[in-house]
């Protein structure tokens, strides 16, 4: 990890930290939100190219039109210097779904009941998108994230 204390957008977010894990052309920052006392992630382009530009912009038009329990809900984006995009999401400390899975000892210490809860959650998820003509690209347990109440929640798309 690297340690470091950064502010984005007029002071509002504050980063503690840079994650180890980076996401294809993204960086994921743990921030502080200032204004409303909350933990959040801030997905940073680390390659404010054309193509990189295009998908965050994709993903942000995306993610306005998606307002569902189980679909990521984004929370504010920004650009900073030349087509560097913030978009800033609630941080989840149970983490994505691979890592939950992995963090109670496999996929086997998993209770039925909650493995069935989460697959019809991912579906009524994908139902939705795909009522409002939108597609994920991407489904797996690493764009999964679980909540404090262990109910799933699609990300990245």
């Amino acid at each position: 990890q690297t340690f470091a204390t950064t502010k984005f957008n007029d002071g509002r977010y504050v980063t503690n930290y840079e994650s180890d894990k980076l996401s294809g052309q993204a960086n994921i920052y743990f921030a502080t939100d200032t204004q409303n006392k909350c933990d959040v992630i801030i997905k940073v382009n680390k390659n404010p190219n054309d193509n990189s530009c295009r998908r965050f912009d994709r993903e942000i038009k995306t993610l306005k039109h998606l307002d569902r329990p189980n679909v990521i809900k984004l929370i504010d984006s920004f650009v900073v210097q030349q087509n560097v995009h913030h978009l800033v999401f609630k941080y989840y400390k149970n983490g994505s779904l691979d890592q939950y899975i992995l963090n109670q000892g496999g996929f086997g210490k998993i209770r039925l009941v909650q493995i069935t809860q989460w697959l019809s959650q991912i579906c009524s998820a994908l139902q939705y998108i795909h009522q409002k003509n939108y597609i994920h690209r991407d489904i797996k347990a690493d764009n999964i994230l679980v909540d404090d109440n262990l109910n799933v929640v699609l990300t990245d798309f």
